[in-house]
């Protein structure tokens, strides 16, 4: 009987497991897809904790790695998010090489389109 008891448990405790690893894989994956999609910039313009800074991108240059610049210089929070954000833009192909200004107040999609635009500035 004990036995019995015992195997109840444990196949109990194991379903409850399952559950709660499915429910907080579903909210990491949600909270992702959120910040992947809501298009937003790091810091708000006008406040003090808007940082500029230069960056510069090398041909074939991946956009993980464009991220992990941005993300050294405090441009962005996350760079798998940006990676990831400007994957699912149109033209994110079109990134040319070569120097660029940005700041922590503009979105993702603000700084593919001065990616693309090629609107380098001069050291």
């Amino acid at each position: 009987m004990f036995k019995k008891f015992l195997i109840i448990c444990i196949k109990a405790l194991a379903l409850i497991f399952a559950i709660l690893l499915l429910a907080f894989l579903f909210r990491t994956c949600r909270t992702f897809g959120y910040k992947v999609f809501s298009d937003r910039a790091k810091d708000v313009e006008g406040t003090p904790m808007v940082v500029h800074a230069y960056i510069h991108v090398d041909e074939g240059e991946s956009l993980l790695e464009i991220g992990k610049d941005l993300e050294e210089k405090s441009i962005i929070k996350d760079k798998w998010v940006f990676a990831a954000s400007l994957r699912f833009m149109d033209d994110y192909d079109k990134i040319g090489a070569g120097d660029y200004e940005l700041s922590s107040a503009m979105k993702p999609s603000e700084i593919l389109q001065v990616m693309i635009r090629k609107e380098e500035v001069a050291q």
